[in-house]
């Protein structure tokens, strides 16, 4: 379901009295709901997927309000603020207004519906009843948003820790549009429409988000033109349905007011570029594309690239060549190579930027591959060298900086290596270079191609603990030994066809030689096969207390070695209290059901406290161990799931395992639930 965004702060939800109490004070309260936002998609736990039944399609005289009825009203009148998502505030908590709303389903007729929509008191039991009634066809949708034109009573509601207040018409509108699935027959839904552009929005104002739904009928034109003439932007996702050549004026203008206004490409301005499919508006293409690429608080261009490939001029090949050559520092050269080459594949380049992709995207010749060292490539190496030797940092990551980001230059450095070094070249360097930085750039791009020299090289490295200074994305700087540096390095980047002989030749090194005499890290570890080889080692290391190597000896899956885990698991429970990261990847490298007491234990503690009982891992381990006392934690979950934090996890998981069919015999009743 779909919904507009709002802005606004958090605040805490008072369930005790079902009211938002003083701390609302410091909400900013939302004058207007700006339906002009990108809308969002709203997870499946609103009403229309609750687990009752629908209303009863049998008439009943709408005055006629059982108790059944009557008790469902009582109960959401007493709410002031209306419950648009199924969690509330910063600790999700579900709201009971489901609850009472799933009664109302139950119990209630359309024609009781429809009276409550339009006669109750309280606008949010209103908004209920018309909730539950678009869920099927009705003709008394049109009835009661017809009773709504006109009511523009300040209506209060929550999106999650999001609190607004929206006119009472605005808010009905939306709840049709962004709520229901057109349920509607064609034919009501042509009657809405005509009923909100004339009746609703010709008055209070067009909407962006509501207009995206309309079909371009004629009978809407002559009101979209005028109010286009009038500089009324919201009117364009319709404006622009029916392609007419004679708006392009029109189109022009209310573009150029969105740049002003926003500066940059927004969500519904690209859609409306998209809609109209023809290259028209390069004058606004031109000034948002100019006004953000390579500006340093703005960093990925993905969006604007199909802006600058639908207007292939001096202009966009400018900003895009920025980009390809390293001179835009700020935007992300990588998302913009693969969506070159995306676009380059599905239809022709356009001749302006074919010698781009020439340059910088057709696979270029390197030196390894054939191309011929000459004494320009000897020159280039050198300079590239010389830059390297003068970096102060070693960096994986291609960009850098917490607010602005921007590209580093070391990557341009090591390409000059990567084209005109040979595999000689490059091993020499990576043993010998007084740059340590140096060295394991050689040695990184030395490791794209199979290389007899990369076992000699970290064999040389395996015991230089020089520390080598790194910089993260973040530019937080830290030190790290070159023997750990460039064991990384080779983990995170050796080639697939490395020989397996070769690769085996290298896990032994790192396992007998480095971690031996520097300690069994998980780090390293998790990158080698379980070996026989290795075992008798781990097992030693185990038994001395060496957790770090407890993943890797849950992979050799030997039923001799659960007294080993139960012995860790005992020693980490009674430290933290709780499951820890360590000891759930412990569970899960294992991946058989062995320690049901230690998982039995974790979960019901997590159910005493409720609030992070929902999470995933808990509902995983559960399912892994199907018994009665995982079958009653569960239900209990489902049960009295306002208790719980990430409510929607837990559903989402169940239903899940229900389209799977792998869920336990004895967690059957709980799907069938």
């Amino acid at each position: 379901m779909l919904f507009e965004k709002f802005v606004v702060a958090n605040h805490k939800v008072q369930s005790s009295n079902l009211k938002v109490q003083s701390s609302m004070l410091n909400v900013q309260r939302i004058k207007k709901f700006n339906l002009k936002q990108p809308v969002c998609l709203v997870a499946t736990l609103l009403s229309i997927t609750l687990l009752g039944s629908s209303f009863r399609s049998s008439k009943t005289d709408v005055h006629e309000m059982p108790d059944s009825i009557q008790m469902a009203i009582d109960s959401i009148n007493k709410y002031d603020i209306f419950a648009v998502t199924y969690v509330l505030g910063p600790e999700h908590h579900r709201s009971k207004q489901y609850d009472y709303a799933d009664w109302l389903r139950r119990h209630a007729t359309p024609d009781q519906l429809a009276e409550i929509a339009k006669t109750n008191p309280n606008p949010a039991t209103r908004l209920w009843a018309f909730r539950i009634l678009l869920e099927k066809p009705n003709k008394q949708v049109y009835d009661v948003l017809k009773a709504t034109i006109n009511d523009t009573t300040e209506t209060e509601q929550m999106i999650y820790c999001f609190y607004s207040k929206v006119p009472y018409n605005l808010r009905s509108f939306s709840l049709y549009y962004f709520d229901q699935v057109n349920s509607q027959t064609p034919e009501m839904q042509e009657a809405i429409d005509s009923l909100a552009f004339f009746d609703y929005m010709k008055r209070y104002g067009y909407s962006y988000g509501i207009l995206k739904h309309f079909k371009p009928r004629q009978k809407y034109y002559a009101t979209a033109v005028e109010a286009a003439n009038n500089g009324q932007v919201e009117v364009l996702p319709l404006l622009i349905k029916y392609k007419n050549p004679n708006d392009l004026q029109h189109i022009r203008k209310l573009l150029q007011a969105d740049f002003e206004e926003n500066k940059r490409l927004t969500y519904d301005t690209r859609e409306i570029l998209e809609e109209w499919g023809k290259p028209d508006f390069e004058e606004y293409a031109k000034s948002v594309c100019q006004a953000v690429i390579g500006k340093p608080d703005y960093f990925s261009v993905r969006e604007y690239f199909s802006l600058l490939w639908q207007y292939p001029a001096p202009w966009s090949y400018q900003l895009l060549e920025n980009i390809l050559s390293g001179k835009d520092r700020y935007s992300n050269i990588h998302e913009i190579k693969e969506h070159f080459i995306k676009y380059a594949k599905e239809g022709p380049i356009p001749p302006i930027f074919q010698p781009l992709y020439d340059r910088y995207l057709k696979e270029r010749r390197t030196v390894r591959s054939g191309r011929p060292q000459t004494e320009e490539s000897l020159k280039t190496i050198r300079m590239a060298l010389d830059a390297l030797n003068k970096e102060t940092f070693f960096s994986e990551e291609e960009t850098a900086g917490f607010s602005n980001r921007y590209r580093l230059m070391q990557f341009d450095y090591a390409d000059s290596l990567r084209y005109n070094a040979t595999s000689a070249q490059l091993a020499e360097i990576a043993q010998t270079s007084p740059s340590h930085i140096t060295r394991l750039w050689a040695f990184k791009i030395l490791l794209e191609k199979p290389n007899g020299q990369i076992f000699n090289i970290l064999k040389q490295a395996i015991n230089d603990t020089t520390k080598v200074n790194y910089i993260s994305s973040s530019e937080e700087e830290f030190k790290v030994p070159f023997h750990r540096s460039i064991l990384s390095v080779y983990y995170s980047n050796v080639d697939e066809d490395l020989p397996e002989q070769q690769q085996a030749a290298i896990d032994s090194l790192v396992f007998f030689d480095f971690m031996k005499k520097y300690g069994y890290e998980n780090a390293f570890l998790q990158d080698l096969q379980p070996l026989k080889s290795y075992y008798p080692t781990i097992i030693k290391e185990a038994d001395k207390g060496n957790d770090e190597v407890l993943m890797f000896l849950a992979r050799y899956k030997n039923k001799n070695d659960i007294a080993r885990i139960n012995k860790f698991l005992k020693r980490d429970l009674k430290k933290n209290g709780e499951m820890t990261n360590e000891s759930y990847w412990l569970l899960k490298a294992w991946d058989k059901p062995d320690f049901e007491w230690y998982v039995k234990t974790i979960c019901q503690a997590a159910a005493k406290k409720k609030t992070h009982y929902g999470q995933p891992r808990y509902i995983s381990l559960l399912w892994s161990y199907p018994a009665p006392w995982s079958y009653d934690i569960l239900k209990d979950m489902i049960s009295q799931e306002e208790k719980y934090k990430n409510f929607s996890d837990i559903k989402v998981f169940l239903e899940q395992q229900a389209k799977q069919r792998t869920f336990p015999q004895v967690f059957r009743p709980l799907i069938e639930k």
